[in-house]
């Protein structure tokens, strides 16, 4: 009975040790790489229409330390054509929600920046400025130490 006692006494601490919120927030820093847009796995349109872009691929890194690199490879029917983008952020998480900031000129006319929900190893993002017309949904690709 004794040895039982100390085994289920062990058992106890190491899984309130183990215990990690699935529906939260991965820990951090942290890679992302886009699944989908609405639905639709990569490569996909933004919107259904002839000049929308096409998404080839994305990914995210969180730095753990409030910063964020969002790299875009995308195909446009415009100039320049095939490309890659890259956007530096900062980020802030609280409970499941992440909102991205960035630094905007004054007067200039700034896209709203992305906002979105971290459940588990899933993380959707809003990139219409709030609207929710264009939702990114990424996976986590890998918890960097």
């Amino acid at each position: 009975m004794h040895v039982f006692r100390k085994t289920a006494v062990l058992v106890a601490i190491v899984s309130t040790f183990a215990c990690h919120d699935a529906a939260g927030p991965p820990p951090l820093p942290a890679d992302f790489v886009l699944d989908n847009i609405n639905g639709r796995p990569v490569p996909t349109y933004w919107m259904p229409i002839p000049e929308s872009p096409t998404v080839i691929s994305s990914t995210l890194h969180l730095d753990g330390a409030g910063n964020a690199t969002l790299t875009e490879h995308r195909v446009q029917m415009t100039a320049p054509g095939d490309f890659t983008a890259t956007s530096t952020y900062t980020y802030t998480i609280s409970g499941n929600q992440i909102a991205f900031g960035y630094s905007c000129p004054p007067n200039a006319q700034c896209v709203a920046p992305p906002r979105g929900i971290i459940s588990g190893s899933h993380l959707s993002l809003d990139m219409s400025g709030g609207s929710g017309a264009i939702v990114y949904n990424y996976l986590l690709t890998s918890l960097i130490d």
